[in-house]
């Protein structure tokens, strides 16, 4: 009887270990629209683990505001940012937006400088909605690519 209490609880680990692996892999087979919450930045809106489901936008259609749209961004040395636009200024032609973590005291850009603001052309999806914790198992195959 013991035995196969045993073997009943290898097979499970080696389910669970085969689900890890697999869920390790995703991220570099299936591309965006999701991105995964890695840090407590936008809480309480968004959690760590909570799968965000986002598609590319219109820069001119992304609200501003303390209720401002939530886009995915490339900061300038290449990790990803899910934050809030809290305001937008157009400049010759071109949109840049001024983000910030809900949970976070000040703007990630120079509030006063808007050259310093989030160029469109570094704005890659604009968030549907999210799933909470669903994106868990993926959270530390996205770690090296997110930040804040």
């Amino acid at each position: 009887m013991g035995g196969v209490k045993v073997k009943a609880a290898i097979a499970t680990l080696l389910v669970i270990a085969l689900v890890l692996v697999v869920a390790s892999l995703v991220p570099s087979v299936i591309p965006p629209p999701w991105y995964v919450v890695a840090s407590r930045s936008m809480e309480p809106t968004l959690h760590v683990g909570d799968l965000v489901i986002a598609f590319p936008a219109n820069p001119a259609d992304i609200r501003e505001g303390p209720h401002g749209d939530i886009i995915i961004y490339r900061s300038p040395n290449g990790k990803l940012i899910i934050h809030r636009v809290v305001d937008k200024v157009q400049i010759a032609g071109s949109w840049r937006f001024l983000t910030k973590g809900d949970n976070n005291p000040y703007p990630d850009q120079e509030p006063l400088d808007p050259s310093t603001w989030v160029p469109e052309d570094r704005v890659l999806a604009k968030m549907v909605f999210a799933i909470p914790l669903v994106g868990y198992p993926f959270l530390e195959s996205v770690k090296p690519f997110t930040e804040a």
